[in-house]
């Protein structure tokens, strides 16, 4: 059985900002979560707290870059990582250095196929999904799921339906573009 490292307060900040440092972007809250996620047991919202309380430390940046929340390490927070990372358990950092190198990799790539599930509360999902080619978005939707294991099959169909998903949606639009919409009665 696989488990994953309870990290107290402290190192959980430290891994944050560990996470910051080792990703080649500023990411945006879901990959950020993911990474570290990946690394030791920090739930969803858990890490909101924690994310915030960087903030007001002034360790991390928060900005807006098209409509979206994205997240950097300031000097401060470099400084602080850089001399306390160490407390950091080897294999948490590994492992935090292990799925940076996987998202920059996955960022790096210009042709992309993401689905992912982001938590709405305890018990509710939703599911983003898209395509990218070239840098550009050909398709982009969120869409609420319900349970998380609905939200994760979702995910898995997306990304193994892809090229079926988007040619209906096109095929669909290409049909029904010149025909006029059904009057609304008022």
């Amino acid at each position: 059985m696989y488990h994953l490292y309870k990290l107290d307060d402290y190192e959980t900040k430290l891994v944050i900002l560990y996470s910051l440092h080792n990703l080649k972007m500023s990411p945006n809250y879901p990959t950020l979560s993911q990474v570290v996620s990946s690394s030791a047991d920090v739930q969803y919202f858990e890490l909101q707290e924690y994310l915030e309380a960087l903030l007001e430390m002034g360790s991390v940046k928060e900005s807006v870059v098209s409509g979206e929340n994205i997240y950097s390490i300031t000097t401060l927070g470099e400084e602080t990582c850089e001399y306390f990372a160490k407390r950091i358990p080897a294999s948490v950092r590994e492992k935090v250095e292990n799925a940076a190198k996987l998202v920059n990799n996955d960022k790096s790539d210009q042709n992309k196929i993401y689905a992912d599930y982001i938590p709405i509360n305890e018990n509710e999902y939703k599911v983003v999904c898209g395509i990218k080619e070239e840098n550009v978005k050909l398709l982009d939707f969120e869409m609420y799921a319900g349970s998380k294991e609905r939200a994760k099959k979702i995910c898995a169909y997306f990304k193994d339906h892809t090229n079926e998903f988007y040619m209906n949606i096109v095929s669909h639009l290409e049909e029904n573009m010149n025909t006029p919409p059904p009057d609304v009665e008022e």
